[in-house]
């Protein structure tokens, strides 16, 4: 990495390349000497933890919950030199955890010992304003909000994601520890100041616009182009998520190659970019920004065509861009009026989808879709409507009540089975009332 005090604009590729290569040389030696049974020295961890700005107990641990996000990604995407590769950056980032623990331990003024509990897993110090989370734990009410403003979800102790990210004062462990300060003649520290934790894990635009220039590049055909791709979406993708981080990202002109990455970049990679352009798209500012670059056909074709966890992503990506006015009218453009309506109709052929569309209100769209939408369109609303209809008297009556027969009577007129077999269906029943009665 370059010197502290030399400007961003003073870099030179050569010298980005050579401190990569210094670091990646260092790392790679403290993994072999992991693996074996020396362990990398003391001198060698300072050296890795100031070239990664690891500079605390919590820089750590983000960069443990961020390494572990990588691994469940690759793992999915069954890259195993990635898998590889992680499991070993994850060992030896909780090697530098514990050394961290002991070396505090080994430092502390308190002439007794402080009690586990008594220590804050993210501070690691004795606790001055305890609060307490979802998962259980408690923490130093400074360094847990910082944790959480950050945009991390997950316990830093147990690594599951939060139900909630709401924390309430723990008056027990309060009282504990106060008593236990006073019956060992320990004097209890002032509380932490969040104030002081401002600059934790900041984000460098030149790192952000070296990964915005590498995504640019057009050497995907090669299995390690892609997996390198796949790293540096993967690592965006994390930055994102770090609410005061979204902005930054967008104004490195990231939204571009995001772009780039989703229309021409592996499943995989184009996962990450919609992930991202998800994350990205929660702040107002960006959903402009990302509509006016073209990201919402590509967008779509992923919803119609991508992985599983590519079509969810963009579906979240769509669905916040709508928000903003000018995106609509782009959005119907791109089609996904149709395939919104094609997975109503998929998801009316079972019984928990019938229900769903009805409770949700799905009915009075559909019947708009058979009046105004697309061929396509009002062929695949009629057709979920006939499922609705022929398994729910209920959702027969509903669809009567919105006036659909006219549309329908229209449709029939063109040969269009479905709108044939509803209106049948519909004078089918008009003459078993008439009967009953």
């Amino acid at each position: 990495m370059p010197k502290r005090g030399i400007q961003p604009d003073e870099i030179t590729e050569s010298d980005l390349k050579h401190g990569y290569e210094q670091e990646s040389s260092v790392i790679k030696e403290a993994i072999w000497d992991r693996v074996g049974s020396v362990g990398p020295s003391s001198e060698m961890l300072v050296r890795i933890a100031e070239s990664l700005s690891l500079n605390s107990n919590m820089e750590i641990l983000i960069e443990a919950v961020a390494l572990e996000k990588l691994m469940e990604n690759a793992e999915q995407a069954e890259i195993t030199i990635e898998v590889e590769c992680i499991d070993k950056l994850i060992a030896l980032v909780t090697h530098m955890h514990r050394r961290l623990v002991l070396k505090k331990q080994s430092q502390t003024c308190s002439p007794v010992l402080i009690p586990p509990d008594f220590i804050c897993p993210l501070s690691l110090q004795l606790i001055t304003d305890p609060v307490i989370v979802a998962s259980g734990r408690t923490y130093e009410q400074a360094f847990i909000k910082k944790w959480i403003d950050l945009g991390i979800t997950v316990c830093p102790k147990t690594r599951k994601t939060l139900a909630h990210t709401l924390s309430i004062p723990n008056y027990t462990m309060e009282a504990l520890i106060a008593n236990w300060c006073e019956s060992n003649n320990v004097k209890l520290p002032d509380p932490m100041e969040s104030t002081s934790l401002n600059q934790v894990y900041p984000l460098r635009a030149t790192e952000v616009k070296k990964l915005v220039e590498e995504m640019k590049s057009t050497s995907t055909d090669t299995q390690r182009a892609a997996t390198a791709q796949l790293r540096k979406m993967l690592l965006l993708h994390f930055l994102s998520n770090i609410y005061n981080n979204k902005t930054a990202i967008a104004n490195a002109n990231a939204v571009e190659p995001l772009i780039h990455v989703l229309e021409t970049g592996s499943p995989v990679a184009k996962e990450n970019s919609a992930a991202t352009l998800f994350s990205l798209s929660v702040i107002e500012v960006n959903r402009a920004r990302i509509g006016r670059f073209g990201a919402i056909q590509p967008l779509v074709d992923l919803q119609g065509n991508g992985t599983p966890r590519g079509k969810k992503d963009a579906t979240s990506a769509l669905f916040n861009l709508s928000l903003f006015h000018e995106n609509k009218a782009r959005i119907v453009q791109a089609g996904m009026v149709d395939k919104a309506v094609v997975f109503l109709a998929n998801l009316a052929t079972i019984p928990e989808g019938r229900t769903a569309n009805a409770q949700e209100g799905g009915i009075p769209r559909l019947v708009e879709v058979v009046e105004l939408g697309s061929a396509r369109g009002k062929e695949h609303a009629a057709a979920a409507l006939l499922y609705l209809c022929t398994c729910s008297s209920k959702s027969c009556s509903v669809v009567l009540q919105e006036g659909a027969v006219p549309p329908l009577v229209a449709l029939s007129r063109f040969c269009m089975w479905e709108a044939q077999v509803l209106l049948s269906y519909f004078r089918n029943q008009r003459h078993g009332n008439a009967e009953s009665d």
